[in-house]
């Protein structure tokens, strides 16, 4: 495991403010507990503390999906995976996180269609981070 893309990951991690930070190569894999910054020091770090909350959620947004980053890394797009409007399918891929140089597919865990899309091709993420909301309801409709 590379030392330096450790230090890089870390540093991404406090930047965000991400209390929680796992990762792998291989076999191997580390886990860190990081103390988080202070609400509206790091982007994305507007939910109240302990809320559980998307940090881009409000009420309009409460009754909808977040699909969420399954790790840290880059948020990868450039296929036009997915775009507000557009359907997608329980499966369905809507991105890629490159962590240590693989890209890892963000799939869709539910059915319906995209209201929001919070993050852009190269975007640095977060484990856990609202990537794309899913309403469900819509979908339904549609068949």
């Amino acid at each position: 495991m590379d030392k330096r893309r450790v230090k890089e990951l870390i540093a991404l991690a406090r930047e965000r403010g991400v209390g929680e930070l796992e990762f792998g190569e291989g076999s191997m894999r580390v886990s860190f507990k990081l103390k988080p910054s202070p609400p509206g020091r790091a982007p994305g770090s507007q939910a109240a503390a302990g809320s559980g909350a998307a940090p881009q959620a409000d009420s309009a947004q409460a009754s909808g999906h977040w699909i969420r980053s399954p790790m840290v890394g880059l948020f990868r797009s450039e296929d036009g995976f997915v775009a507000e409007g557009s359907t997608v399918a329980a499966g369905d891929v809507i991105g890629h996180v490159e962590s240590m140089g693989i890209l890892n597919e963000v799939t869709s865990d539910v059915a319906g269609v995209v209201s929001k899309v919070e993050i852009g091709d190269g975007d640095p993420v977060e484990y856990g981070q609202a990537l794309v909301l899913v309403h469900t309801g819509a979908a339904k409709r549609g068949l």
